[in-house]
């Protein structure tokens, strides 16, 4: 195997893991987010909710989705369509499969950073592949800012095969509280800790690259 072969893997195993990984976090960290997302733009008054409700039934939803055991969705103040149902299952499926990926990526990146500072020779031609590792997420957030609405769209097209999670607010209100801004401000959460994982796993290799 070349070595522009082994360096193209390595970038991908660490790009992977950067993902995943701020993927996995935002998840855990949105039900905080969300929080200050709803102190400024007070989205409880627009279902007739207080701010500590409607945070209460946001954390159900991540309740939901990131606990492998829990299988009955339900959320407190909220009814839910069969179809609004079936669509969290789907988004519980994925995130599951993320955060899988992410301790399994974890683990290999761990065990790859550490043989690359045991070995004494340098990672030598590694540099542009991890530059551009940096720069796929910023062009991505350039699309977002010129075009959020296409890429959410996209980004849901690619993932379901269904059109279930275009909700109608009648059938599973829910959506009144989840609007396209606060997605985008998860995906800039995503990007900023995707630059960030990565940037660690730079840090711990930099003097042999």
């Amino acid at each position: 195997m070349t070595q522009q072969i082994k360096n193209f893997i390595r970038a991908c195993l660490f790009s992977l893991a950067s993902l995943t990984g701020a993927i996995a976090l935002t998840v855990i960290l949105s039900p905080w987010i969300y929080r200050i997302f709803n102190y400024f733009f007070k989205l409880h008054e627009n279902v007739g909710l207080t701010s500590e409700q409607l945070n209460q039934n946001y954390q159900a939803i991540i309740n939901y989705l990131i606990h492998p055991l829990l299988r009955q969705f339900h959320l407190p103040d909220f009814a839910s369509s069969v179809g609004g149902v079936q669509h969290f299952a789907e988004v519980k499926f994925l995130i599951q499969l993320t955060l899988m990926a992410t301790f399994l990526l974890f683990f290999l990146v761990v065990f790859d950073v550490f043989r690359i500072r045991k070995q004494r020779r340098r990672v030598f031609y590694f540099k542009p592949y991890l530059f551009l590792c940096y720069l796929l997420p910023l062009g991505v957030m350039f699309l977002a800012v010129v075009a959020f609405d296409k890429v959410f769209i996209l980004f849901h097209q690619l993932f379901f095969r269904n059109e279930l999670w275009l909700f109608d607010p009648l059938k599973d209100p829910i959506i009144n509280v989840l609007p396209d801004t606060y997605f985008f401000v998860l995906l800039l959460v995503v990007i900023i800790s995707y630059e960030l994982l990565l940037g660690i796993i730079h840090l711990f290799i930099k003097k042999k690259i």
